[in-house]
């Protein structure tokens, strides 16, 4: 009876901890998507009922990573997965030698603007 107490409680503890790990690294979009693209709210002078973050999706528009076919998703993921910041491993998985070449720890935020991707004014490149 004990073994099986035992058991039990081990049980329950290890899926609430895998419960709250899954719930703490899955995210979602704030209001859903459903089938609009990433434009119906976050373009210039959108008509949708909001208007989120225009200058962001603008950067996006005129960078090389839509020139190059990266769209929202690669970066910030589908709506059921969906992160509003990427992390440097997101940056790596395409950037693998400009992210290891990194003498800091800082993120690529830190000296890129975040949709152009152009160097911010006046910082020191942490990759020489």
């Amino acid at each position: 009876m004990k073994h099986i107490f035992l058991s039990t409680t081990i049980l329950i503890i290890v899926t609430l901890f895998a419960v709250s790990v899954n719930a703490i690294e899955k995210s979602e979009h704030p209001v859903p998507i459903d089938d609009k693209s990433c434009a119906t709210c976050h373009e210039k002078g959108s008509t949708d009922e909001m208007q989120a973050a225009p200058e962001a999706y603008t950067q996006w528009d005129t960078s090389l990573h839509k020139l190059n076919g990266v769209s929202c998703i690669t970066c910030h993921g589908e709506e059921s997965t969906f992160k509003p910041q990427s992390t440097i491993s997101t940056c790596a998985s395409c950037h693998s030698i400009e992210v290891d070449s990194m003498k800091t720890t800082e993120t690529c935020a830190s000296c890129h603007q975040v949709h152009t991707f152009r160097p911010l004014k006046g910082f020191k490149s942490p990759h020489d």
